[in-house]
């Protein structure tokens, strides 16, 4: 039973549905036009370990770009129009430190955009006192193209966190961040 959820068109009258379970395991399922399940009735499993559904994002093929955070990174998924798992066991890591919020746009080419929160731990190295915001893009193939990191997309003090993402329509990607009064956003 998913104790959390997300859906996508699958660009062909169905629907391709990530979901987490309540032992922290991620699944997807794919419901055709006709009402079948190509996939299986309990979906494929995504092998990321114990972690949390974060966002999905249509690769454009008919398959799925899924992205967590849990054990401490943010890591992503790719799955084909067959329910096959294209990139590594485990999933791509975006990011290897403390995150919080991420969302993912995908990138128009098989592949995803993905913003995060990066977490800057209080001095005493006790909790976080604040949060960045990064992005980072995968390819296709699941390879990281904008460094280990990512790139900085807003870094300053008691900023806003939680962002959104959409499509520029020309491979890249459009992040917004709301903060008190004020909406940033920045094209990358």
């Amino acid at each position: 039973i998913p104790a959390a959820g997300q859906a996508i068109p699958d660009g062909s009258g169905g629907v391709i549905i990530a979901y987490t379970d309540d032992d922290m395991n991620m699944s997807a399922l794919k419901i055709d036009s006709e009402g079948n399940l190509p996939w299986g009735a309990d979906g494929v499993s995504l092998n990321m370990g114990d972690s949390y559904l974060s966002d999905i994002a249509s690769d454009n093929s008919g398959g799925v770009i899924v992205v967590r955070y849990g054990a401490g990174n943010i890591a992503a998924q790719r799955l084909d129009s067959r329910g096959n798992v294209l990139w590594q066991m485990g999933g791509v890591e975006v990011y290897g430190g403390p995150a919080g919020e991420d969302r993912l746009v995908s990138d128009g080419s098989g592949g995803a955009i993905i913003a995060f929160e990066r977490d800057i731990p209080n001095a005493d190295g006790i909790g976080y006192s604040d949060s960045d915001i990064y992005a980072q893009r995968i390819d296709a193939e699941g390879s990281v193209l904008w460094g280990l990191d990512g790139v900085a997309v807003r870094i300053k003090p008691s900023l806003p966190t939680s962002p959104s993402i959409v499509s520029d329509g020309t491979g890249g990607a459009i992040i917004f961040l709301g903060h008190e009064a004020s909406i940033y956003a920045q094209r990358i």
